[in-house]
């Protein structure tokens, strides 16, 4: 890669002792397997209450070596240190990697390959983010996530694409569900025809730092669950064209006792989560209206719904809690809520969706979250493979 193109990582420690030395290990040997010493790696110490802060510390005391630029924080979240190190960063394109994950060893190789050819292209090759592949590590079995390309299936490495695929393949499936995912479920099909599992995760992009700059862009710190997909909803509603490049560079290390599934699992979390995705998607949805005049709200509708039977649902499946009701009436009460449940059509709908739309619909929210409370306390299930609605 040419030495003027630099590339700044930004990596989140959270309590990460058992990972951070091996993570910035593995990003010092893909470089150095690429001959490639135009790097940082900015890692941002959010608030970590075992050795990460000392380990940091030490290894940037030989910061020739490792690149690494180290910012202590008290904890403020996920999204708070990536703002932190988009801050900090001085290099051209950025990679946001986590410390309990990896990227391969050839990655830095073929990336170089390509910024290299677009540098030396010029203007007619300039690509505005790249994105790529990563493999889902979980008890030591593997599994490849390919991007959404045109040209996958044709065996073609690398592709570039304009802003009509990026919105039709990654910022329609990222920023949510619609009407025609409710249309799916109605016909008894899956709820979306793409690959979009971690679709919106932003370690599987490379962002451009003048786009972020330029546009301000940054992380919604009041969101703790799927912050990543806003950020690169906006991002790429701010570009032209991108490069998919049709190989695994990230492997992403699932864990199943992390923030995520601990929302999932927690009514009360998930529920406020849920009411900051919304605010935020609506947010996003107000800037990209004042930059280009576009209205994304209907890429999310769908999920707004299924959010309210997710909330009740979730809610009282234990007990009857009123702190529980009161939340989920506040996301019903909510702008975005009211647009969603209007707009959205229960026409062709089988009686499991038409009869808990309908009533969401008659704004009989009560009593929708005191029939499943009624359901459930009977003994009946409502998710599962042994639900009543299968």
């Amino acid at each position: 890669m040419k030495e003027n193109i630099q590339l700044s990582f930004i990596m989140p420690c959270f309590n990460s002792e058992a990972f951070v030395r091996n993570g910035i290990e593995n990003i010092k040997r893909a470089c150095s397997i690429a001959d490639f010493s135009s790097f940082e790696i900015i890692a941002v110490n959010d608030g970590s209450t075992d050795d990460t802060a000392n380990i940091l510390d030490e290894l940037s005391e030989n910061s020739e070596e490792y690149h690494l630029d180290v910012i202590h924080q008290q904890n403020k979240g996920v999204s708070s240190a990536r703002n932190a190190g988009i801050r900090q960063a001085k290099g051209d394109w950025i990679w946001f990697v986590d410390a309990d994950d990896s990227i391969t060893d050839d990655s830095i190789s073929h990336i170089s390959e390509i910024l290299t050819s677009i540098c030396e292209g010029g203007g007619n090759l300039r690509t505005d983010c790249i994105i790529f592949g990563f493999d889902i590590l979980d008890n030591e079995q593997q599994a490849t996530c390919l991007p959404i390309s045109p040209d996958r299936d044709k065996n073609v490495d690398v592709t570039t694409v304009k802003k009509e695929f990026l919105e039709d393949s990654y910022i329609k499936n990222i920023a949510g569900y619609s009407q025609k995912n409710l249309d799916r479920l109605y016909n008894g099909l899956s709820i979306s025809d793409q690959p979009i599992f971690l679709l919106g995760t932003v370690w599987h992009y490379l962002f451009r730092k003048d786009i972020i700059d330029e546009n301000i862009l940054c992380f919604d710190e009041e969101v703790s669950l799927n912050e990543d997909g806003l950020f690169v909803i906006e991002y790429l509603t701010c570009i032209d064209k991108a490069t998919i490049i049709n190989r695994s560079f990230y492997n992403y290390r699932l864990n199943t006792t992390g923030g995520l599934f601990g929302t999932l699992s927690n009514p009360r979390k998930m529920t406020v989560n849920k009411m900051a995705i919304a605010q935020g998607r609506e947010k996003i949805r107000e800037k990209i209206k004042q930059r280009s005049s576009k209205d994304i709200r209907a890429y999310y509708v769908g999920s707004i719904v299924l959010s309210m039977m997710e909330i009740a649902v979730k809610s009282t499946s234990k007990k009857f809690d009123t702190e529980l009701l009161n939340l989920y009436l506040k996301y019903c009460h909510s702008d975005v809520a009211k647009y969603a449940i209007k707009e959205v059509s229960i026409k062709g709908a089988p009686l499991k969706y038409l009869i808990p739309f309908l009533m969401l619909k008659l704004r009989l929210f009560r009593t929708v979250f005191a029939i499943l409370w009624l359901i459930q306390k009977c003994g009946y299930q409502i998710t599962g493979t042994k639900s009543i609605f299968k």
